[in-house]
């Protein structure tokens, strides 16, 4: 699975939002450790909220907060995520199912920002 990981390397982006390639993707992230998967995260930065609201890339994210919430990667692509606007991501038709995983998988600052939201 290592091998397969290193495949991805600079192709992440593109892989997430194909049918077919954000599948491996999602296991990868089931299968290794954080650490073996950190990539995937960083390479996903700056396209946070794309991601998201994408029927793929959603599904990837919401992986990475349930199988590596504690890396930095991760922390970072979910921080960039919700400096957005959260509310319109809680109503988007994909983003949604990331953003409330926050909740669950979150850092507290994190998780203040989605409840502030479903205040609003």
């Amino acid at each position: 699975a290592i091998m397969v990981a290193q495949e991805f390397r600079g192709a992440v982006c593109e892989a997430a939002f194909s049918p077919h390639a954000h599948q491996v993707l999602l296991t990868l992230v089931q299968c290794l450790g954080s650490s073996e998967v950190s990539f995937i995260a960083e390479e996903l930065q700056g396209e946070a909220s794309r991601c998201a609201q994408n029927a793929y890339g959603n599904t990837l994210l919401f992986q990475l907060m349930q199988f590596a919430p504690d890396d930095e990667g991760t922390r970072v692509l979910v921080d960039e995520l919700l400096s957005g606007d959260v509310a319109a991501l809680l109503g988007h038709k994909f983003a949604h199912e990331v953003v409330t995983s926050v909740v669950s998988h979150g850092t507290r600052a994190q998780q203040s920002l989605v409840l502030s939201a479903l205040r609003c």
